[in-house]
């Protein structure tokens, strides 16, 4: 008897020490329904996980032979009604499973289920039975329930550290994305600062050609037409870099209200939405505060708007709309640019503020905007999230730190 409980308590041991070191769920899991029904010399046992919806998903099933098998499914049902442990030392000698058709095909006489709680509701269950009646003892349940809840203990960490992991896999995805962003920048500024002077001497260069060539030869004129509008296509994309470059420069910032700046913003592009049949609506709630450049800001939700307004296609824009709100939460400033357009691709979410990234005609954007508004809003140490679904529509989400939060830290 001796030595049965020791090996008890050595195999016991050795599942602890694997709940401590064992990241991987399914190998804890199994071992676990293993170990106990060892222990308690049951015939088969299971896992079974209860998501968020009540359903269950049997994980592990295992009988004495090591095959998957699950005996009943009526005990689960009344450890999870009834939220505690179910044993019964004779199946044919209590009411609630007597006629169970599953435990009496498989001859089942002893059978036990405990609920694994995690805060208010039911995770989990294990799962045991035998085919002689009495089979298990007081402290054979006890047992089962002690590793029920040293596992419920187990699965809540790693669910834990799982999410942690997510999470700074997440953020290393974006320092790495902020980084790239940040060089590329650099790049582009200095190769601004080379391009805009010959780009200037070639604009120059063209204009007096125009006005002192002969107006009668238009086929010349037309080139040189041609040649003009092009160095003035290449100086706007260099003002637009250099106006990147210059950013993190000194910036005037100052206390201002954002739902002003949005109103500023709308001013410009309500024009342009009204020509398009495209409604723009807005609920800018109390006076939200933050401390930034107005210009840069407008800049932000202008550009936003107006890829809006081009994601709207040409054929549903009777009923093509924008929404602007604001609302404040946990210390900051929330404004999101909804529309109902036809949505962007999920293989282009990654890439969406990369510069020069454009899903337009060459002729109709530089593929800038969103590059220099993701920069404009990590200057104002804010950040810009975005959520799309193709036919339904695109969400950007702008975060800023409110001025109160600033002045805090």
């Amino acid at each position: 008897m001796a030595v049965r409980e020791n090996s008890r308590e050595a195999e016991l041991a050795g599942l602890m020490k694997l709940m401590v070191s064992e990241t991987d769920t399914g190998l804890l899991l199994s071992k676990s329904v293993d170990t106990v029904i060892d222990l308690l010399k049951a015939d088969s046992g299971c896992f079974i996980m209860v998501d968020s919806k009540g359903k269950l998903h049997t994980e592990i099933s295992r009988d004495t032979t090591g095959a998957e098998k699950l005996r009943s499914r009526a005990f689960v049902k009344e450890a999870l009604k009834t939220g505690k442990t179910i044993y019964v030392s004779d199946i044919l000698a209590d009411d609630r499973f007597a006629y169970d058709t599953d435990l009496l095909s498989s001859k089942i006489r002893a059978a036990a289920c405990i609920p694994m709680w995690q805060g208010n509701r039911i995770r989990g269950l294990i799962y045991i039975d035998k085919k002689i009646p009495g089979a298990f003892t007081e402290e054979d349940i006890t047992l089962a329930e002690s590793v029920a809840e040293s596992l419920s203990t187990v699965l809540k960490k790693t669910r834990i550290h799982s999410r942690m992991r997510k999470r700074l896999q997440d953020t290393e995805e974006k320092l790495t994305r902020a980084d790239k962003l940040s060089s590329i920048g650099t790049l582009a500024g200095g190769m601004a600062h080379e391009i805009n002077n010959p780009v200037g001497a070639i604009l120059t260069s063209v204009q007096t050609l125009l006005i002192e060539f002969d107006e009668k030869d238009e086929d010349t004129r037309e080139t040189l037409q041609v040649i003009q509008e092009a160095a003035r296509k290449c100086r706007e994309i260099v003002q637009k870099l250099l106006s990147y470059s210059r950013i993190s420069e000194e910036s005037p910032k100052q206390a201002l209200d954002i739902n002003e700046v949005i109103e500023e913003a709308l001013l410009l592009v309500s024009p342009q939405a009204r020509k398009h049949g495209i409604s723009v609506k807005k609920d800018l709630t109390r006076p939200l505060t933050v401390w930034g450049n107005s210009a840069q800001l407008q800049q932000v939700f202008t550009n936003m708007a107006l890829n809006s307004i081009i994601a709207i296609n040409e054929d549903e824009r009777e009923r093509g709309e924008i929404f602007f709100s604001t609302l404040e939460e946990n210390g900051f400033i929330i404004t999101s640019i909804e529309d109902n357009g036809q949505g962007i691709p999920s293989v282009n979410l990654t890439r969406l503020f990369d510069p020069f990234f454009t899903t337009r005609q060459v002729s109709s954007g530089t593929g800038l905007g969103l590059y220099i508004s993701y920069n404009i809003i990590k200057e104002h140490e804010g950040v810009i999230e975005v959520e799309s679904e193709l036919g339904k529509g695109t969400k950007f989400i702008v975060k800023l730190p409110g001025y109160s939060r600033q002045l805090k830290e």
